[in-house]
């Protein structure tokens, strides 16, 4: 019991660090951004078809774009986009995505048009997946990286998609649908604006940093040691 104890003391201590670096609290305010539109997806999306004369056939091939057209390509081929462009700057495409999906939405009157921009369920879900799971990974200390993932998957599925929720059925309630979205895209190209902030303040100083440290704590390693500093800088190679 008392190695439990101090198993659990560890794992919140080594947590509370990561908290404190400004680099993952900016991750988890796009995050949270992000779990906004995610809430709206999956629990009004459908609803909102059937209001416009959609089918219940519609509503499962409007399921069935996302996921075989959008999610699986995403996930499958994750690690090379990630590898190419960077986790944060994925988080950022998102709430970009997400700004242009829910306008679509606002002048959306012919339920069949939705097929098309439901292939972009991929980025915002699919490859947002893969994102968070080797994110989490990265920035955790060893033992720790359940815990980490849990507090990013939490934040996005629930505190976000929760917030999505409220926000987006009290529009619907006293603004309407279509007036809601339009609100709702707005709210999130002021979000991919934020992003970009947080990246050139927070996110591109910290990586500058981290390339300085490197650098310096390379020149300090034998000769061969620095092609296997380099390759445990990379973790998610194998994604």
């Amino acid at each position: 019991m008392e190695n439990l104890n101090f198993s659990q003391k560890g794992i919140l201590s080594d947590v509370g660090i990561i908290f404190r670096s400004k680099e993952f609290l900016s991750f988890e305010l796009v995050n949270l951004m992000n779990g906004v539109g995610i809430g709206i997806i999956w629990f009004y999306l459908i609803w909102f078809l059937t209001t416009l004369g959609g089918t219940k056939f519609l509503g499962g091939l409007t399921i069935a774009v996302e996921s075989f057209l959008g999610v699986i390509p995403c996930m499958f081929f994750s690690g090379r986009i990630i590898r190419k462009i960077g986790h944060y700057q994925i988080l950022s495409a998102a709430l970009l995505v997400y700004g242009l999906r829910f306008l679509f939405y606002g002048y959306l009157y012919n339920p069949w048009w939705v097929l098309p921009i439901e292939i972009s369920h991929g980025l915002t879900y699919g490859l947002y997946y893969a994102v968070l799971a080797t994110y989490g990974k990265l920035r955790s200390k060893p033992g720790t990286e359940a815990t980490t993932q849990s507090i990013l998957f939490t934040t996005h599925e629930g505190l976000g998609a929760g917030l999505g929720c409220v926000f987006a059925g009290l529009g619907f309630d006293y603004l309407g649908t279509h007036q809601t979205f339009i609100y709702i895209s707005i709210y999130f190209g002021i979000d991919f604006i934020t992003s970009l902030l947080l990246y050139f303040f927070t996110i591109r100083k910290q990586e500058s940093h981290n390339k300085t440290n490197h650098q310096s704590d390379s020149s300090k390693l034998p000769l061969g040691s620095e092609l296997l500093q380099q390759n445990l800088q990379k973790p998610y190679l194998s994604v």
